[in-house]
């Protein structure tokens, strides 16, 4: 007897196939219930873009519905995806037996960034009205998603200057080998000298390019790959990425708006990701949840203006939280009334001037009694001529304010909801659909692939919803069942007993009691 199990079915054997695609994927359910999830959404606006004249194109609705399986998949790659069009049963049903390749599944893909943000603006909407969303906690965070190009494509000025003169010294031999054939040969082809001149020109026109790009952006360093992305701080350390942003529903993980930036960090992206909120599903959110990296200066005074509630913890102001001694910051106390600060001495600084650092606002107050203080050593250091300084946020108050929120029992709750709420859904992005680096390059292509991830996360939440729905259905009508089974086991008891007490022979039911 043999260790191993033998193989059933030899590369031989005949098999009989389903009859359809619908019986060859009786087993895979969830592709069903998207399909019909996708069905409820309008395609109008993206078959629009269709023209009528030439050969005809693949319906957008199934380019959609496959794009959106394949994400769900965690395959993103356009090859792949035309690969399990033609093999997979369940890629060959939503197709319906078409069989788009790769160039037109990746051209459909870029080329569709506003269609396919509408159809994501559409799966708020219907998670709206399947009772997904609530807009009672919104959660608001943002990830790094590294884009499509290396660190070895990262240049700078002194990098440029140094593959010009790479460059130019390639351009200068090949010159030189060229005049030395033309005076033994004559006018012949010289085939490898003319490569190594147009591989050169070519170098060179990159390296204009990048250089403009340099200039443009005025910053240190681009992507000779892509120029729009961004260096940013990793978990992997520093990369070429864009900062993805997303604002989830604390009710059932909807996404209700999502962005990609520039931006190395996530100040000043609040509020743009709350209008987005509100445009896409009509109300406000009763609190937003977020952390301290969306808490600069602007972003708290304006939330306060508008009567939005709240809660970021504040970070600890700048060079304040580092002294631990009398004389640190947090006990000098603020009056309000006169905007000064007092010291543990009962002397005054006084507001200076105000102060920007690293996209935040401050007031600076200094003292000038400090001079002869007989603490002054103490509490300023040994800086000649100059009295004790202290940093105050432009938005202290709403700083404040946040504080006291965050310290009661219900605010700490409240704001432990954000990450049960926001950074799930990020992990199933990166971890189980592999979302964790962009294959499109430019911002418009990030924002293509952002928006399909999205997309493809709202509308499962509906297929479950409605899985559950189906499942919930099957449920009460197995227990219907079985009270119409004991009810009809209980009728014919009655009539039996009924016929004994009477005599009867006959069979319709005559109740005697």
């Amino acid at each position: 007897m043999g260790k191993f199990k033998e193989m059933p079915q030899p590369g031989s054997q005949r098999l009989l196939w389903p009859r359809s695609l619908d019986e060859a994927v009786v087993d895979a359910p969830e592709v069903r219930l998207l399909s019909e999830v996708m069905d409820d959404l309008d395609f109008s606006q993206l078959e629009a873009t269709y023209s009528e004249v030439g050969c005809r194109a693949y319906p957008p609705r199934m380019m959609a519905k496959v794009l959106v399986y394949a994400y769900l998949k965690g395959i993103r790659s356009s090859r792949q995806i035309a690969e399990m069009v033609r093999h997979d049963d369940r890629m060959r049903w939503l197709a319906g037996g078409l069989r788009p390749d790769f160039h037109t599944i990746a051209r459909f893909r870029k080329e569709r960034l506003e269609e396919l943000s509408d159809l994501f603006e559409q799966s708020i909407r219907l998670c709206q009205e399947k009772g997904l969303v609530k807009m009672r906690q919104v959660a608001v965070d943002g990830t790094k998603v590294r884009a499509n190009a290396s660190r070895q494509s990262l240049y700078d000025e002194k990098r440029v200057a140094r593959e010009r003169r790479r460059v130019a010294r390639i351009l200068a031999e090949a010159e030189a080998v060229d005049a030395e054939e033309d005076a033994v040969y004559g006018s012949g082809s010289g085939e490898g000298v003319e490569e190594a001149l147009a591989e050169g020109q070519r170098r060179a026109e990159k390296l204009d390019e990048v250089e403009q790009h340099l200039q443009e952006s005025k910053r240190k360093q681009i992507s000779a790959s892509d120029p729009e992305c961004r260096l940013m701080k990793t978990r992997s350390g520093l990369a070429p990425s864009y900062n993805v942003q997303a604002a989830v529903d604390a009710a059932g993980q909807v996404i209700v708006a999502a962005d990609v930036t520039q931006a190395e960090a996530d100040y000043g992206q609040l509020l743009p990701l709350l209008e987005a909120v509100e445009e896409n599903t009509g109300v406000r959110a009763d609190v937003v949840l977020a952390d301290s990296g969306f808490g600069d200066a602007g972003t708290l005074q304006a939330l306060a203006a508008r009567g939005q509630e709240a809660l970021i913890p504040p970070k600890e102001q700048w060079r304040v939280a580092r002294r631990r001694d009398r004389f640190a910051g947090r006990h000098f106390r603020y009056d309000g009334d006169r905007d000064v600060y007092v010291c543990p001495l009962g002397l005054e600084l006084t507001r200076q001037r105000r102060q920007e650092l690293t996209g935040r606002a401050y007031w600076v107050y200094s003292g000038r009694q400090c001079k002869g203080c007989t603490c002054r050593e103490e509490c300023v250091g040994n800086k000649s001529g100059k009295g004790r300084t202290l940093w105050r946020s432009a938005a202290q108050a709403e700083r404040d304010r946040m504080w006291e929120r965050l310290a009661t029992a219900e605010g700490r709750e409240l704001y432990a909801l954000r990450q049960r709420t926001v950074e799930p859904v990020f992990g199933q992005m990166k971890s189980n659909r592999r979302f964790d680096r962009l294959l499109l390059r430019g911002l418009a292509g990030a924002k293509a692939e952002v928006a399909l991830i999205c997309l493809a996360h709202n509308l499962m939440k509906c297929v479950r919803q409605r899985a559950l729905s189906f499942g919930a259905f099957l449920r009460a009508a197995r227990g219907l069942w079985r009270v119409i089974r004991q009810h009809k086991k209980a009728e014919r008891v009655l009539t039996d007993l009924n016929l004994a007490v009477l005599g009867r022979s006959d069979t319709s039911p005559q109740w005697a009691f």
